[in-house]
């Protein structure tokens, strides 16, 4: 039978619609189970997500829009689950716990796990781990934090982070000096407000290439490392496992590509993608990989099929009398 053409270009669309509809359906059965697949159908639509506003290079908002590298991790979880979540306004980091703990918001990222955070949160699997160092002058000296205590030096902290709170506890006597974030920490030490600030690693190369800093050294280790996770009310417990599943499979090329397109110091870089890879590495699991062979070659059967009606059935010929007619 020779259908016209509009109905054959009708019919090519539905399927590559029915291809584009399956296809993450697909991905997001093989990766979860059976339980999470019918609780991520009945939750998906009213999960929220709480950012921190002021973050870099792990998650900052401008213009009304979030960056970062938790930005990018956040992204590549609603890619895996074809959903998409419900965001918040930016939020301090004290706002956004208050309103976990309230269970207005469903997740909340770059968090590191604490013994207090732990009465009333689950954490992932940290999808990042890195030192947090004592940063000063070039001019000055390495000191350990005995050095810094017994010399009564001013150290700059974001009161914020739960840097600030290992410190207090560990080093009482320690004189630190509480600011808002961590741009606040090394601009205190630029202006000599503070002799030494408290900083990660990677918000060290970031905020010093961004803002072209100079003169700021490392001088000494905190003992410290932060170790930043998706963080989840304990009366969800379902998302937590959702989410620790696809941070565990993430290839370890797109977890370094994340990295390095927020940091371009390559020592940060390695220390970063080293530290995260052994918390990540992916399980092997020969039935996901099977049905996804399968829904591979499913796919590529329905596009050649839509190629088909495209390129081929519909490509006029000559008939024996010289009359234009189409591949029926």
């Amino acid at each position: 039978m020779n259908f016209p053409l509009t109905t054959r270009f009708a019919t090519g669309m539905l399927l590559l619609f029915f291809c584009i509809i399956i296809f993450p359906n697909s991905a997001r059965a093989a990766l979860l189970s059976t339980s999470e697949q019918a609780w991520m159908e009945e939750h998906s639509q009213n999960i929220t997500f709480a950012p921190i506003g002021d973050y870099p290079p792990f998650l900052w908002s401008q213009y009304g829009v979030l960056f970062g590298i938790s930005s990018d991790y956040v992204n590549y979880i609603q890619e895996k689950l074809s959903t998409e979540f419900k965001s918040k306004e930016p939020r301090t980091r004290k706002e956004i716990l208050e309103a976990l703990q309230s269970g207005e918001v469903s997740f909340a990222s770059s968090l590191t796990e604490t013994p207090e955070r732990l009465q009333y949160l689950l954490f992932t699997r940290p999808y990042v781990s890195m030192p947090v160092i004592f940063v000063a002058k070039s001019g000055l000296k390495n000191r350990t934090s005995s050095e810094i205590i017994d010399k009564g030096l001013k150290v700059s902290v974001s009161g914020e982070y739960s840097i600030h709170a290992y410190l207090s506890e560990r080093y009482p006597k320690m004189n630190l000096v509480p600011v808002d974030n961590n741009y606040k920490v090394l601009q205190n030490i630029l202006t000599g407000v503070t002799e030494v600030g408290v900083i990660n690693v990677a918000s060290l190369a970031y905020l010093t290439d961004e803002h072209n800093l100079e003169n700021l050294k490392k001088i000494g280790d905190t003992g410290f490392s932060i170790r930043l996770a998706f963080a989840i009310p304990k009366s969800i417990p379902e998302l937590r496992d959702i989410f620790d599943k696809i941070i565990e499979t993430m290839p370890p090329q797109t977890r370094d590509a994340i990295l390095s397109r927020w940091i371009t110091d390559t020592v940060t870089i390695d220390n970063l993608a080293g530290s995260s890879g052994e918390l990540t590495e992916a399980r092997s699991n020969n039935n996901e990989t099977a049905y996804l062979v399968f829904i591979t070659a499913f796919l590529m059967l329905c596009l050649g099929f839509i190629l088909h009606y495209f390129f081929v059935r519909s490509t006029p010929r000559k008939d024996v009398a010289g009359n234009t007619e189409y591949i029926p």
